[in-house]
């Protein structure tokens, strides 16, 4: 290699000259690739760790954190949820699905209930709004009905529920005879059914109280039906007057055997 003067440009040198490769420089590690040099463009050295994120990965019993750059566990020393008689986990918030029963619908989605045979949440729930992947939009007949849970050895124990947004369909004696629990209703839903609220105690929050109307209903149960059958008779009866002060009421008295029915545009 020849070698000359950087300011007169004089020939200084013929001798081989062997110039030292510098080291890769410049670009950022993550866990997913390794660096990229700026100067060549090759990638170098090691991946990243891991960087602990906020979410969580969970199954029926355990849970840990994740990386928030690949999604990858990384963490399982968290162990078991602490559910500690809640509707969540207090580390991970996910739901214990021991406390509900889910029904599988003829579209694919779900409806819920209270699953009587366990002991029930305590204080305030908010309904899960999907289970398996599937939407849940039904509360089931007398899913969460207060006079189902009085029983030998236990307690109503739910001051609130929170129906999640998406559930459409309160079905016929869902919420009868619940004890001092106040229920909040999403704009979501469009119908409720027969005796849906009748003799609870509490109060009924609608998120939306425009467009109900009611349609009174007749019940047939026995043997040869395989159940109850609710059975809407006459014209719907706009509720014009419907107001916060006069819906509980409404609901679980004067208009308790009615459907009511939610008109959407």
């Amino acid at each position: 290699m020849v070698v000359y003067c950087a300011v007169c440009g004089e020939e200084l040198s013929r001798e081989t000259v062997t110039i030292p490769m510098t080291s890769h420089t410049g670009g950022t590690a993550t866990c997913l690739e390794k660096a990229i040099c700026e100067i060549c463009g090759h990638p170098y050295g090691e991946l990243a760790p891991h960087t602990p994120g906020t979410e969580y990965g969970a199954d029926e019993t355990n849970h840990w954190r994740t990386c928030s750059i690949c999604g990858i566990k990384i963490d399982n020393t968290i162990g078991a949820h602490d559910f500690d008689g809640a509707q969540n986990c207090s580390v991970c918030n996910v739901t214990n699905f021991d406390y509900f029963t889910l029904t599988k619908l003829d579209d694919g989605s779900y409806a819920i209930g209270l699953n009587y045979a366990h002991d029930l949440p305590v204080g305030a729930i908010t309904l899960p709004s999907s289970f398996r992947g599937a939407p849940i939009t039904k509360i089931s007949n007398g899913g969460f009905a207060g006079l189902y849970a009085i029983m030998p050895g236990k307690e109503w124990t739910i001051t609130e529920i929170h129906i999640s947004e998406g559930i459409t369909t309160i079905a016929d004696m869902a919420f009868a005879g619940t004890a001092d629990t106040a229920i909040y209703i999403p704009e979501s839903v469009t119908l409720i059914d027969y005796q849906a609220f009748a003799n609870m105690t509490g109060s009924v929050i609608f998120a939306d109280l425009v467009g109900w109307s009611v349609q009174e209903c007749e019940m047939h149960a026995g043997p040869d039906t395989g159940g109850n059958i609710v059975i809407p008779i006459g014209e719907h009866i706009p509720l014009q007057d419907l107001s916060a002060e006069n819906v509980f009421t409404y609901i679980s008295n004067t208009y308790a055997n009615y459907r009511w029915t939610k008109q959407t545009d």
